[in-house]
Parts: C-alpha cells; structure tokens; sequence
C-alpha cells in the first residue's frame, strides 16, 4: 500500500509502504552525519523522504551506462527487523541498490510537499 500524501510513517509501517515503482531523488547526511535523508518520490503520493536515525553501514551501489541518466526506479525494497533496528535494502533493479542499517525509521513529506 502506497503511503497518502498527509501519512507519517515509522517502524513497520514504512516497511509495508508500496516500494515498486519510487524514483530515488537524493541520499544525504544530517545531524552531524549521524542520521541518513533519503528523498523519494512515490507514483501518487509524491515526495517523500525516509529519514533513517543512527544509520551505519551505508552502501550506495548505483551504475548508469554511458550517455544514460535519469532517475533510478525501484523495484521492491526489504525492511528486515534486527536487534537495535532495521536493516533496509532499496533495489534499483538495473540501476543498483542502497544499502544500511539504522536504529529509527520514519517516512513523511517533503519540504516541498507539505
């Protein structure tokens, strides 16, 4: 189920978020590098980014072929429980995948969004 424009996310909710189909818009650092931004944009509901707290082991794996850009378009994403947190995977299918663990997740609106 793909979250609403007005949702708020956490936890398990965010796992169960519609991951198919979500252009990957910007990964970025905040509060000192201890937390990850991850912008997103869903089919309906628009930009949105997935904020993961105390995030580590980041690994972002994307590939374009030359002369070929554009926005990655996922194709699932797996949000697996562990102790302390989550392990999260973003599967760019061709493009790639984004990779990290974190102690808190939330998805909500954009800046612009909301």
């Amino acid at each position: 189920m793909e979250p609403t424009r007005t949702d708020r996310l956490t936890g398990e909710a965010v796992a169960r978020a519609g991951w198919c189909d979500v252009s990957l818009l910007s990964v970025a650092w905040a509060s000192d590098g201890r937390d990850v931004l991850i912008d997103l944009r869903f089919p309906a509901a628009g930009e949105r980014t997935l904020t993961c707290r105390w995030a580590s082991e980041l690994r972002v794996d994307l590939a374009y072929p030359s002369a070929c850009g554009g926005y990655a378009l996922s194709w699932d994403a797996t949000f697996t429980p562990i102790e302390g947190g989550w392990e999260i995977e973003l599967d760019f299918a061709t493009r790639g995948s984004v990779r990290l663990r974190c102690c808190e997740l939330e998805l909500t609106a954009t800046a612009s969004e909301r």
